[in-house]
């Protein structure tokens, strides 16, 4: 798992460099796991709950079902900071808002954008 937060944070780094995040809370990504089994496998089942999550929340799009969708998004992104992938809550929060401001074109390519997240934080996992 170590290994897994090691390529997440090259990904999580901008063009120069430097952490996206370094200056919001320094990431979760940086906490030793070795250190918390527990915490470890809370973001292991975290991850791979993720593409189910992900599921739902496209059938909840393609159904048209709105306050299912603001739901499941609104949990992804309460989930997604807190085990360690703010790019997750990132995209989440931007689904919820699309649905509250009822910009439901929006909602479509943001939810394709998780998918994506999605299958390159599994892809490292």
């Amino acid at each position: 798992l170590s290994r897994f937060y090691t390529v997440l944070k090259q990904f999580l780094r901008n063009d120069q460099g430097k952490d996206r995040y370094q200056d919001n809370f320094q990431g979760i990504l940086s906490i030793n796991m070795d250190d918390d089994p527990v915490f470890q496998e809370l973001v292991k089942s975290f991850v791979e709950s993720l593409p189910e999550r992900v599921e739902q929340l496209q059938q909840a799009v393609n159904d048209e079902s709105w306050e299912d969708a603001k739901t499941l998004a609104h949990n992804l992104k309460g989930t997604g900071g807190g085990f360690g992938f703010p790019e997750v809550s990132t995209v989440a929060d931007k689904i919820q808002i699309s649905i509250i401001n009822k910009d439901f074109p929006i909602v479509r390519p943001l939810t394709e954008e998780m998918q994506e997240l999605v299958s390159n934080i599994i892809k490292v996992a």
